[in-house]
């Protein structure tokens, strides 16, 4: 289940909430509930170029003990982002987009932090 808001605040702002939770039943030792939330803004600085700023939060309790430490995981990913957008035309955008993950997990072992730069080419049909 996913519910999603958004609300313009004027003509070139625009913030936003996405919230859900799911259930993953694909394998035994990988069956957990989770639980997440965006909080994001956009900012439109002309009709090309946008900015998206926000950051996730991602809640995953894991329903079987762990194989190897014998206890159930549970991990709570944190990622603010900054994104870039340039629209080459109606069915073309480029994406630049930096990413903090960190992870938070009962198991020492898992937990990380890490940074992420993407580029994209989009095309839309």
């Amino acid at each position: 289940m996913k519910i999603e808001n958004a609300y313009k605040l004027n003509k070139k702002l625009l913030c936003g909430l996405i919230f859900g939770i799911g259930k993953n039943n694909a394998h035994f030792s990988y069956d957990y509930n989770k639980y997440f939330a965006d909080i994001f803004g956009y900012y439109q600085i002309n009709n090309k170029n946008l900015l998206k700023i926000g950051t996730k939060v991602k809640r995953y309790n894991y329903l079987h003990h762990h194989r190897f430490w014998n206890v159930k995981r549970n991990d709570t990913f944190y990622m603010p982002y900054l994104s870039y957008y340039y629209f080459v035309n109606k069915n073309m955008y480029l994406n630049l987009s930096f990413n903090f993950i960190t992870n938070d997990s009962n198991i020492a072992y898992l937990d990380y932090d890490k940074r992420t730069l993407k580029f994209s080419i989009n095309f839309l049909f």
